[in-house]
Formats: structure tokens, C-alpha cells, sequence
């Protein structure tokens, strides 16, 4: 784990980011999950030098409910230090320029079987120094009364930067797991007094880091607890996750100042106070861990299939999991006057061989800064593409090839400019004109919303207070500075003219001259 900065907070700085951004870092990463209620996402900070980036990644006990695939269950959180804030987690690491150009990747088996083991390894380009948190999770999805579960699985996860391989994943020592507990009769712990309590932070938005979630308008008072620090609340009236429009709240295992104040959904905040600790119960007879059957994993329930109508709930993680073949822009947030680079992704192709397609945005809010540049699933030797943004609001973007593609990843990126005022925002509808397979069969395409948000610039230092006013002096002040001097009056330093850091005759000499004007 060689040059890594292990603790990052979001409210980095731009001068934090160089954090050993000009050396090679290597990165290890190990969890095994047992099933039950879900673990936190294990997350690690790595900082990828310009030169090549290596992973390597083991999965046991694979499950078919992970329909994105590439890597599985892998996600890298990218810092965008023009704009202080993080880009949101994906699922691998060719994020297109000017940061990212895929090199190689490879999967065993191409087609993994439910219970089985997987190997993926990738390659891709830095162009860019980048600071990545990479998180592992299993297989997770909440059911009706807000609880999380998890599928079982085991993961080994190993990165090398500028050069560097990534290390063998064998010999890896396992850093935490989730086991579920055969249940044994356990005396009831008697109750700890608490005065533990939901304290309003403001509003603001935090991302990642959940620990569980409440379909209520404000924090469940039972899950101030330890291990949970922050809740974010939505009310679905003045304050709405665009990903989930309806009254919930979720909570974190990070502190509301490890949060950002400009999230692309912001809410009230609240930070847990006085958790209490709890009465330890008797300890349990050691019983050996079971071994985990394999299992089905039922699909998680929570995410809903976008449909084609172009209409769907706005800032998703992008690129988000596909049923099928998928169109997906992303949601951005930006700095007023800053220009970007959108990606646009293609997921779970398999045989498109020409497609066109429009998106459309408020021209009121960004402006196209020029034309879409070819995403890294096209190879750019099979496929021609080319794409037109003179149309204000709209733009219209085309490839075509002999052979068809396969695989996820962006397709082409889009360069924008941003126009609005600060908390503005426009949804980046996208839309399909022509599809086809490499046989000519007309291919049909769900299609995923992004949108771009204009952050709020932090607010200017308070102005420094002005300066008291001069004292104006008088033929009394003269003689009160006399009086001082022979200890008639206590001493004030407003009369010590001659900075001796005493008041003597010379002070009142120089407030007569004042005063007469010479």
C-alpha cells in the first residue's frame, strides 16, 4: 500500500490533491462477506500518476444479480479538484479524457455461472493525475421495511499505478467480514440511560458511506447509535433526491463535515450526539463460521428499470446497473463559467453496429462547447463516428461500423460550458433516431436521463472590520496629557504621540502643535 494517502475527507482541498500524485502507488483490498445485513462499502484512497494503471480482481461466489459486470462490485469515487467535489462512484476505471483511455480487459469466465469464481483484470491509460477512492461491496438490496441485506461473497481486489503491476492477489489477509451468527439465547442486556440525539446540521448532501435507511421525513431516533454519525433527509416537498423521489432518509458512517455542502441532492443534515454506549452482552460460545452455499441472489428491488420514454429520475450513479441494452448520460455538477466533458454511456451492447442518437439540454443553462469526441468503446478502426452541436439545445451525435459492438463503457463525451447562474440545473435527455444490429435488425435501446447542476461558489472571506476613528485632539487633551505626566490622571496611550510607551510633557508639546498647526 506503498504511497497511498489512506484518509481523505470531501472537503479536500485543491492543494491536498498532490498528495503523492507524481509516484507510483499500489493499492491491496480484501473483504469477505457471509450474508446477513449489509457492511459498509470498504473504501481506500489510491492517487494514479500519469502512466499506466493495472488491476486485478478475484470474486468467489459470483452472483447474476450484478448486471453491469465490468469489474463486479468495484466501484472508483474520482476527486475533480477544479471543482472540490467527487464525480460519483463507476464501474471501472476508463472514465474517457482527459483522464482515463482504456487499454485492455479480460473477464474468466466470459460468462460467469451464479456460485462460481471470476477473474477480471484491466489495463487503461492515466492521462491525467487522478485521485481515486476505490470501494468494494457485495451484492446488496433493501426490502420493505428500509432494512439492507447482502448476498455472500468473497473479493480480492489489487491495483498498480505508474507502472507499476498489480500485485498477486494470493496471500492477502482478510480485513473484516460479516458473518451471520447462529442464533443463541443471550440474557437481555439491561438498558443504558442515553441523552443521544438528531442534531440539524443544515442542508447539504453526502455521498456514499451508507449504513442504513428510514422511510421518514426526519432522522429514526433508534438509529442514533454507534456507527452511525450522519443522516441525509429528503421530504419529497422542499427537498428532493432526484434518483428517489419519495420521504426517506439514509445514514452514514461519516462525519456531516465529511459531507458536501454543494451534493447533487441536497437536504437537511443531522449529526448524531451523546451515542450511547452500549451494555456489553455475555460473550457467546465461539461456534465454528459455517461454510456459505451457494445461493440465488434475488435482483435488488430498490433500482428501477429507466424506460425508453426519456422521463426517468435524474442523478443516478453513472454509469447504473442495465436490464438491457442502455443509453445512460450522467449527472454532473459543475462550477458557473467551467467547461466539462459529459460522457455518455452504452451498456450491455452486444451487437450494435450503428446508432444514432440526440441529447437534449437547457441552452439557457450550458452551451455546447464544441463536438462530442469518440467515447473509448469504440475503437475508432471499425467505426466511424462524427456528431453536430449548432443546434442550441440540442446534439446529435452518430457511428456506424462493419462489425458490431460489445461490452459497456462511454460511448462519446460531450464537451459543455456552463451559462447558468449558480443553482441552476438542465436535465440531459438523451434520445435514439436509429439503432441496428451488425445484421441490419432494428436494435432497441432503454434510455437513462443525466443532468448537469451549477454548484453555488463558496462565499467571498468576510471583509475586514474598518479602522476605529482618529482620535481629534484639543487644547484640553493637551493639557490632560500634562496632568498625565505628572501623575494627576491615570495614563490613556491614546496620548503617547511620541510612541515612548509612556505619556511625559513631549506628548502634550506634540498635541499643541496639533492644534495650532505647526
Amino acid at each position: 500500500m506503498r504511497g497511498r494517502c489512506l484518509s481523505l475527507a470531501l472537503s479536500l482541498t485543491a492543494s491536498a490533491f498532490a498528495c503523492s500524485a507524481a509516484s507510483a502507488a499500489s493499492l491491496q483490498m480484501h473483504h469477505a462477506w457471509l450474508g446477513g445485513n449489509c457492511d459498509p462499502q470498504i473504501v481506500e484512497t489510491i492517487d494514479a500518476p500519469v502512466g499506466v494503471i493495472s488491476l486485478s480482481q478475484h470474486i468467489k461466489n459470483w452472483s447474476p444479480a450484478n448486471i453491469a459486470g465490468i469489474p463486479l462490485w468495484i466501484g472508483f469515487n474520482r476527486w475533480e479538484s477544479d471543482n472540490q467535489i467527487w464525480a460519483g462512484f463507476g464501474v471501472n476505471l476508463n472514465f474517457g479524457p482527459p483522464w482515463m483511455k482504456g487499454i485492455s480487459s479480460k473477464r474468466t469466465p466470459d460468462s460467469p455461472v451464479s456460485g462460481g469464481d471470476v477473474d477480471y483484470v484491466e489495463q487503461d491509460q492515466v492521462l491525467t493525475p487522478v485521485r481515486l477512492q476505490v470501494g468494494i461491496s457485495s451484492v446488496h438490496w433493501y426490502t420493505g421495511d428500509g432494512s439492507c441485506h447482502q448476498a455472500p461473497m468473497e473479493m480480492w481486489v489489487s491495483i498498480g499505478t505508474g507502472g507499476t503491476a498489480a500485485a498477486p492477489l494470493g496471500g492477502m489477509t482478510q480485513t473484516a467480514s460479516s458473518p451471520t451468527p447462529t442464533p443463541t439465547p443471550t440474557p437481555t442486556p439491561t438498558p443504558t440511560p442515553t441523552t443521544s440525539a438528531w442534531v440539524y446540521h443544515g442542508i447539504g448532501d453526502c455521498l456514499g458511506h451508507d449504513v442504513g435507511r428510514s422511510s421518514t421525513p426526519a432522522p429514526d431516533p433508534s438509529m442514533c447509535r454507534p456507527g452511525v454519525t450522519t443522516a441525509v433527509c429528503w421530504d419529497a416537498k422542499t427537498y428532493i433526491n432526484k434518483g428517489e423521489n419519495s420521504v426517506w432518509c439514509t445514514y452514514k458512517n461519516v462525519t456531516v463535515a465529511q459531507c458536501n455542502e454543494n451534493g447533487p441532492n441536497p437536504a437537511r443534515m443531522y449529526s448524531c450526539q451523546n451515542a450511547p454506549t452500549p451494555t456489553p452482552a455475555p460473550t457467546p460460545t465461539p461456534t465454528p463460521t459455517p461454510t456459505v452455499a451457494p445461493t440465488p441472489t434475488p435482483t435488488p428491488s430498490s433500482t428501477p428499470v429507466p424506460t425508453p420514454t426519456g422521463t426517468t429520475s435524474l442523478s443516478k450513479p453513472c454509469p447504473d446497473n442495465a436490464a438491457a441494452l442502455e443509453l445512460q448520460a450522467c449527472h454532473v455538477v459543475a462550477k458557473p463559467g467551467a467547461t466539462i466533458d459529459v460522457p455518455i454511456y452504452l451498456l450491455k451492447s452486444v451487437d450494435l453496429a450503428n446508432l444514432n442518437f440526440e441529447v437534449h439540454y437547457d441552452a439557457a443553462v450550458v452551451k455546447a462547447a464544441g463536438k462530442a469526441k469518440i467515447g473509448s468503446l469504440l475503437n475508432g478502426a471499425k467505426e466511424i463516428f462524427d456528431s453536430n452541436p449548432n443546434q442550441p439545445g440540442t446534439v446529435k451525435i452518430g457511428f456506424a461500423g462493419t462489425g458490431g459492438v460489445a461490452g459497456s463503457g462511454v460511448v462519446a463525451t460531450i464537451p459543455f460550458t456552463v451559462v447558468g447562474a449558480a443553482g441552476s440545473h438542465t436535465t440531459l435527455d438523451v434520445k435514439d433516431t436509429s439503432a441496428n444490429t451488425a445484421s441490419g435488425a432494428v436494435a432497441k435501446l432503454l434510455l437513462a436521463p443525466g443532468d448537469i447542476v451549477v454548484a453555488a461558489p463558496p462565499p467571498p472571506p468576510p471583509s475586514p472590520p474598518p479602522p476605529p476613528p482618529a482620535h481629534v485632539f484639543t487644547a484640553l487633551d493637551a493639557l490632560k496629557a500634562l496632568q498625565m505626566s505628572v501623575g494627576l490622571l491615570p495614563p490613556d496611550m491614546t496620548y503617547d504621540l511620541d510612541k515612548s510607551g509612556q505619556i511625559t510633557s513631549n506628548d502634550a508639546r506634540l498635541i499643541l502643535a496639533r492644534v495650532v498647526g505647526h
